[in-house]
């Protein structure tokens, strides 16, 4: 029968094993309190774990997504002068420090240990009165539950402190990515695309204006000779009727009679031949004499071929 309900006088011992009751039951209430707490800590600094191991995946993707739009010439929109994101550019961005949370050694949860032991203890407290073993007993328990008082309290803060640096460090990371929207995939892909289009378009640009080079050249016969035009006919897109290599052999081997008799077609001084096909053309050095009333075949001829003759 409970003490609560007991009739009759009540007696001091009754009064100690109601106090004991009462603080058992008292003792039961706070330990399910702290497990209750223990268990909702741990909850969420896994969740805060979870969240900052996301916010630096942004992070990263960010950093990937800012390199391709720097090299694709396109803006980023980052801030390169913040000295957090100089940090994350080049990667030496420190990571989110190692939290330690100190194990809890025995159970946290244990009952007040009743025990007297086994062994030498029992054989050493045989000798005692059935009062003294009760006060050893109790003292025991007391130095124990201060000890395990002391380790769920220090577990608590440590947990707690835990909570708020990866707390701190969530914080931080998403002031980081709220400064600067990390862009999409499809806008990479899209400014990536705009430079290849563009690269075309410059290509088909070049090739119209060598075709145009070419017909105007065509057209004039030979006296606007650019040095465009001397590129592009030592790649292999001569004009003429034969090609001649740059130590003055015809590569055709037609072996015209014209590439040796060019100056007998020139004009006055300053004036192009006439011939497409001649070495001239082909940017080939002939040295000429310059005249007021025109030259003769002899004047233009090489000196290779002046000495033949």
């Amino acid at each position: 029968m409970p003490l609560s309900v007991k009739r009759g006088p009540v007696t001091q011992a009754d009064r100690d094993d109601l106090r004991r009751e009462r603080n058992r039951a008292h003792a039961r209430k706070t330990r399910e309190r702290k497990k209750m707490r223990l268990e909702a800590l741990t909850i969420e600094f896994e969740i805060l774990k979870s969240q900052g191991l996301n916010l630096r995946q942004q992070l990263r993707a960010k950093q990937t997504a800012s390199i391709l739009l720097n090299l694709s010439g396109a803006d980023s929109g980052i801030d390169e002068d913040d000295p957090e994101v100089q940090q994350l550019l080049r990667g030496t961005m420190a990571r989110t420090p190692e939290v330690f949370v100190p194990g809890t050694g025995a159970k946290i949860d244990d009952e007040d240990s009743d025990d007297e032991g086994g062994g030498k203890r029992s054989k050493r407290n045989a000798n005692m009165s059935q009062e003294m073993r009760l006060s050893i007993r109790r003292e025991r328990n007391k130095m124990h539950a201060k000890a395990t008082r002391e380790r769920k309290k220090a577990y608590l803060d440590a947990m707690e402190k835990a909570i708020s640096i990866v707390n701190d460090e969530n914080s931080r990371l998403s002031k980081m990515l709220g400064n600067a929207s990390a862009p999409s995939i499809m806008t990479i892909m899209t400014s990536m695309k705009a430079d290849k289009s563009l690269v075309q378009e410059i290509g088909e640009a070049d090739s119209g204006v060598v075709e145009d080079l070419e017909e105007d050249h065509q057209a004039e016969g030979g006296e606007r000779h650019s040095p465009m035009m001397k590129e592009f006919e030592r790649e292999g897109g001569g004009l003429g009727s034969s090609a001649v290599s740059d130590d003055g052999e015809d590569v055709d081997g037609d072996n015209d009679d014209n590439d040796s008799t060019s100056g007998e077609q020139g004009s006055v001084a300053g004036g192009a031949p006439q011939n497409p096909s001649s070495p001239q053309m082909h940017g080939m050095i002939t040295p000429s004499v310059s005249g007021s009333g025109g030259g003769s075949g002899n004047e233009s001829l090489s000196d290779d071929e002046s000495e033949d003759m």
